[in-house]
């Protein structure tokens, strides 16, 4: 018989070596043909145990590997297949000539290798499959006029009809002595016959299904042999393979699926089935371990019948990771090709890539003379990106014996550096290594370090890494130039770097080297882009299909394959993971000039015939299994497999059954979500001692009564938030950027008896050279812009709406403005019973207001309300009161601070903040927390700027106010240094971990 239709459920691997095993042959002389190549392990395997001695096997290829066989053998070729890369090149050079078949006929100019790379692709693709499909010149009519459809016009006018590609592509890549699988293929079918297959006492075909019109072709011309016998496997849909094959139905045979390959008793039985739903993918993997549990306790008892299948090859590193880690190497065999642009070693070179692209090119005048370090700048964030890279950052430095330490800690120190520097955004290479900051930084880290190199040897090192990394890529020459400076950084890294110390590094580099030689062919020697990006596009488009094998022994323990790598073969427990329907089928979209109709009607593939195959193997590779577990996630952005959903439907029909859920496990999870109270932090004898020693400031005096935890790790440990890269300033840099302007302008006024008018253009001048002084890149762009016009615009409000209307209300009711201090620092020693307490605080501006002392803090943000005492709410027997109505204690401490100077009662000082962030500015942007409310006053009476309005009982009022808010500052003193109290968050303010930093330590 020549073809023989084979239950679902039946072993294919099991019968054809009881086929071959019955047939008293040489089995060397049978020649064996599967889909892919690890059917022939099992065939193998199998007849070993059946054989139970050495003997020569048959010869066994994948289908692919047959084609190249019957080339190479019978025809005498031996031409090297080209590269996709290579084909498009060739296709651009012809691109360039007989602009007469150009899709309008005429060509307008010449598309750049830039414009032509992404269509090269797809052409290259698209050509290939044409004559897969054994497609006559007489379709391409209707094949240039629907290709050009999806071309843009602007490329269309510049590009050859797919009819001109197809009759000149294939010329020139036979003159050229190259070959392209589907060129092979047809050479092989012009010659193919029997007599090829004489030497061979049988030819088998096994496990196909829908395959091209050239592969069917090939497959009916096998069957032409005498000896050929094919196996057809009975899956979903396999009576459309058999329409394709050219036998007499004389010579189709069917096994009785009561029957094994001996004509003995079957023993298939239908799979149990099991279906998990997770809300995650970490669901699934919880499940499946659970799963394996007794069998990864006991390693023995897992082996090649059993098989974790994954669609979705992003999963395979969470499997590895959480499931294969606790078994032995020899426990498991993964064959999954593992794409390369998942590696970290893809990611280093992308982030130097994603670098490159967004540098910018000095065109100035004589810029060109100008070595690269110095011409181009390169974005900060892209920078950092690349060289706190692992790879990167652990390049070993040039000292004995060889240590990475010294660089890690390099590009650390220049990114504190360049998160200081905040809006300067772009900087040469130059600019980096000669940073004064830089070179201050280093000084003072090797100063506290001698054993550590000078600074200048760190400079060097830094010049050198630019030049073994950026630099080389800054000036590409074409793609074989680009190649060889690719290998060159691959070389270096793995030399002079702890990046093969890294896991898998090696097949990583390997399969890297592999791809990147490709590039080095001499059909590339005269392409090159005209923009640097292209170079980049031109790697990932490489690299965007290319895989690496992982090791291991294939017939032993636990089976991890990828859904197509399960073809012909039978497993008795399978765990099918990630079966959405975005993996399986998945899209389903052809990437392709031809649309999806005429694809259809020329018989090439396209997403239903996809998805067919995807439902005929998976079918096979459930019947065949003892146990299929089917997992899935279900949530807003994903739903189960249409597989999934047929199973269970056919589940349902069986048992008669409506409701899917009985069938359907729920992994689910069981969260507390519940915020646990912090624990209290005891005084140790080493905290009591530090604490002893603090000076305390009003900030962190705030810090204590928002949360005494928080002031813990703040003040008593250190801890601050690392800083980020930012293009625009933050409010504390805005803040201090305002003080230092207004310091400046205000100084020349100091102890004067009347300030004199305001002067904008002065304050104009001011902020510039206030910003120039910053550093901050000149021009000013983007936010920084925005920004300096913004201080601008309300600094010069501040003078006339507030400043020089407060002079002119004192001035006319006879009382004297008199500037005595701008941001003076003040200690004070501040004696409560038997202890002292250090205190300190910078006040923005001392001035006199008549016969007052009024100490006045410039605030930037918008509002008071991070200022507000509500003395309504503060209870002093009640601790928990405190946070809740006191907002801030500054004011009251700088009254405390400034009184022992100028030898006045605490309480008879005044202080306000001046809230300079209002969209409009005028006297109102004075605010005392200690006079109480706003809007207080008596109907009828206007509120002035104080002390103008201020009324004996008001006075009175504002001192009870502060005596009041200083009995809690004493409290909170001693409550800081008191061994029984620890560090608690009992009190802290409601709002108070919205914002702090070191919620992650305390689990709020």
């Amino acid at each position: 018989m020549k073809v023989t239709i084979v239950p679902a459920g039946m072993n294919l691997i099991e019968l054809l070596a009881g086929h071959l095993v019955a047939s008293p042959t040489d089995f060397s002389r049978i020649l064996v043909v599967f889909p892919e190549q690890r059917p022939g392990h099992y065939l193998r395997k199998a007849l070993g145990e059946k054989m139970g001695h050495s003997f020569l096997p048959p010869t066994i290829f994948s289908l692919d590997d047959f084609i190249d066989f019957l080339y190479s053998r019978f025809l005498g070729r031996e031409e090297s297949l080209l590269e996709t890369v290579e084909a498009v090149s060739l296709l651009y050079d012809l691109n360039e000539v007989s602009p007469e078949h150009s899709f309008s006929g005429q060509k307008e100019s010449k598309l750049t290798f830039d414009e032509f790379f992404p269509v090269g692709n797809k052409i290259f693709q698209d050509l290939e499959e044409l004559k897969m499909g054994l497609i006559t010149t007489d379709k391409f009519l209707a094949i240039d006029e629907l290709a050009g459809e999806k071309i843009p016009e602007k490329t269309r006018t510049r590009l050859q009809k797919m009819s001109y590609f197809y009759e000149n592509f294939y010329r020139e890549v036979e003159q050229r002595s190259f070959s392209t699988r589907a060129s092979r293929l047809e050479k092989v079918l012009e010659k193919i016959e029997p007599g090829w297959f004489s030497s061979f006492d049988e030819v088998i075909l096994a496990g196909f299904y829908l395959l091209t019109a050239a592969e069917f072709e090939l497959l009916n011309k096998v069957l032409e042999a005498e000896k050929t016998r094919f196996f057809v496997l009975k899956g979903a849909g396999w009576e459309e393979m058999m329409k394709r094959i050219r036998v007499d139905r004389s010579e189709i045979e069917e096994i009785d699926e009561a029957e094994g390959s001996s004509g003995e008793e079957s023993s298939v039985l239908a799979p149990e089935l099991e279906f998990c739903q997770s809300p995650d993918g970490h669901g699934q993997l919880f499940h499946l371990n659970n799963l394996l549990a007794d069998k990864i306790s006991r390693p023995a008892e897992l082996n090649e019948k059993q098989v974790i299948v994954l669609p979705a090859v992003e999963t395979l590193i969470p499997v590895v990771e959480q499931t294969l880690a606790r078994l032995p190497e020899t426990g498991y065999n993964i064959s999954v090709g593992y794409p390369l642009t998942r590696t970290p070693l893809y990611n280093f070179f992308d982030s130097l890539f994603k670098l490159l692209e967004t540098a910018e090119e000095d065109s100035s005048d004589g810029a060109s003379s100008l070595p690269p370090e110095q011409r181009f700048r390169l974005y900060v964030s892209d920078y950092l990106n690349f060289v706190l890279h692992p790879y990167t950052k652990n390049i070993y430095f040039p000292a004995t014996p060889r240590t990475a330490e010294h660089t890690r800690i390099l590009f650390h120190l220049m990114e504190n550096n360049f998160n200081q520097k905040k809006g300067r955004l772009f900087w040469s290479l130059e600019e980096m290594a000669a940073d004064p900051d830089l070179r201050d930084s280093l000084e003072k880290y090797t100063g506290e370090n001698p054993a550590y190199p000078r600074s200048s040897e760190f400079i060097q090192h830094l010049r050198s890494i630019h030049q073994q990394t950026i630099i080389p890529f800054l000036s590409l020459k074409n793609i074989n130039d680009f190649a060889a400076k690719s290998i060159g950084l691959l070389d270096f890294i793995s030399e002079e770097s702890t990046a093969p110390l890294h896991v898998l590094f090696e097949p990583y580099a390997r399969a890297f080297y592999q791809q990147l030689e490709i590039l080095q062919s001499q059909l590339l020697t005269r392409q090159k882009f005209s923009r640097r990006s292209g170079y980049f596009q031109l790697f990932r488009r490489l690299f965007s299909e290319a895989r690496v094998r992982f090791p291991g022994t294939p017939l032993r323990g636990l089976q991890v394959l990828g859904f197509w790598e399960t073809r012909c073969l039978q497993f008795d427990d399978v765990y099918l993971l990630d079966l959405n329907d975005d993996v399986l089928p998945g899209t389903s979209k052809v990437d392709s000039l031809l649309p999806a109709p005429l694809r259809k009607a020329l018989g090439l593939r396209y997403h239903e015939n996809l998805e067919k195959r995807i439902e005929y193997y998976l079918s096979l590779l459930v019947a065949g299994a003892k146990n299929v577990h089917y997992f899935f996630i279900e949530n807003d952005e994903k739903q189960k497999s249409r597989y999934v959903e047929k199973s269970l439907w056919k589940k349902q029909k069986k048992e008669k059954e409506t409701d899917e859920n009985k069938y359907i496990k729920k992994v689910s999870y069981r969260l507390a979500l519940q915020t646990p109270n912090p624990p209290d932090i005891p005084k140790t004898e080493k905290i009591l001692g530090y604490l002893d020693n603090m000076t305390l400031s009003a900030s962190g005096l705030n810090t204590y009564l928002k949360c005494p935890v928080e002031f813990f790790y703040a003040r008593v440990l250190g801890l601050s938030e690392k800083e980020e890269l930012a293009e625009s300033l933050e409010s504390s840099e805005i803040g201090t950027l305002v003080h230092a302007i207004l310091r400046q302008y205000f100084w020349p006024d100091l102890k004067k008896k009347r300030l004199p008018k305001s002067d904008t253009d002065r304050l104009k001048t001011l902020i510039d050279a206030e910003f120039n002084q910053r550093r901050y890149p000149s021009p000013l762009t983007g936010s920084l812009f925005l920004m300096r016009k913004q201080i601008e615009q309300h600094l010069e409000e501040f003078l006339l709406a507030y400043q020089q209307k407060v002079a002119s209300e004192l001035q006319a009711a006879g009382q004297d403005l008199i500037l005595l201090e701008l941001e003076k620092d003040f200690k004070l020693d501040y004696k409560l019973g038997q202890r002292t307490f250090q205190l300190k605080g910078k006040i923005d501006r001392i001035e006199k207001r008549g016969e007052y002392l009024c100490l006045l803090d410039y605030k930037t943000s918008a509002s008071e309300r991070n200022q507000v005492i509500n003395i309504d709410k503060l209870e002093l027997g009640d601790r928990s009161s405190w946070p809740q109505a006191i907002k801030s204690l500054q004011l009251p401490f700088y009254q405390l601070l400034a009184s022992a100077k100028y030898q006045l009662p605490p309480e008879d000082i005044y202080s306000a903040v001046i809230i300079l962030g209002r969209n409009h500015l005028n006297e109102k942007i004075e605010y005392s927390p200690l006079k109480g409310r706003k809007g207080s006053k008596p109907k009828g009476q206007v509120e002035k700027i104080f002390p103008l309005s201020e009324s004996d009982e008001e006075k009175l009022k504002r001192q009870q106010n502060f005596r009041l808010i200083e009995q809690v500052i004493d409290q909170l003193l001693l409550e800081i240094v008191d061994s029984n109290q620890p560090f608690s968050a009992r009190f802290k303010a409601e709002d108070s971990c919205t914002y702090c930093p070191f919620t992650s330590f305390c689990g709020q």
